[in-house]
């Protein structure tokens, strides 16, 4: 009988490309994974704003530090997990529960929702649909069953601020409000 072949463990590959463009763009030289960028001096304000345009153009994600918080670039193993998060998010595979950025998960899948489904596409996660003109009452109706089909939740219309449905945003919040209070269908 064969003795069990033994397979090395899968290295992450964003770790990998997220020290790739520290040190190939940013010329900036990191011992291990999880070291304090920020605390060690390697990430300043000037390298970050770097770092972020650099992940976005491998990556084609958009990032923001406001939206991220400074943790998420603390160290190369928390921005390999960041870019992962963010590619299942933009690919649909949505993580249960999505703890940091929370809101941003909710958005980008009432984004998807609406343009898959609907065919209406903000121009961003606060464009008033209503007064772009992509929101009727009809629609409103269709996007409503939507809602409640992809999230697994109960959407009464009579227990609804329809003001809630203006903004890819103000859906998020609602969202949110409704999943984390166990009103789940």
């Amino acid at each position: 009988m064969l003795a069990p072949r033994l397979v090395p463990p899968r290295i992450n590959s964003r770790t990998q490309d997220v020290r790739r463009i520290l040190t190939q763009n940013l010329s900036i030289s990191v011992g291990r994974d999880d070291d304090d960028l920020l605390a060690t001096g390697a990430l300043d304000s000037m390298n970050l704003v770097r770092l972020i345009t650099q992940l976005e153009l491998e990556f084609e994600l958009d990032m923001s530090l406001m939206d991220e918080g400074l943790d998420s670039f603390r160290s190369i193993a928390a921005i390999a997990r960041m870019v992962e998060e963010k590619e299942r998010i933009a690919s649909g595979g949505y993580p249960v529960p999505y703890i940091a950025g929370r809101r941003d998960a909710l958005a980008a899948r009432i984004t998807n929702v609406l343009a898959s489904r609907l065919s209406i596409f903000p121009d961003t996660p606060e464009t008033d649909l209503y007064d772009s003109g992509q929101l009727d009452s009809l629609v409103l109706v269709r996007l409503i069953l939507e809602l409640e089909q992809e999230f697994e939740i109960a959407l009464p219309i009579g227990d609804l601020d329809l003001i809630t449905f203006r903004s890819v945003v103000s859906m998020a919040d609602l969202i949110s409000a409704r999943t984390s209070t166990g009103m789940v269908a």
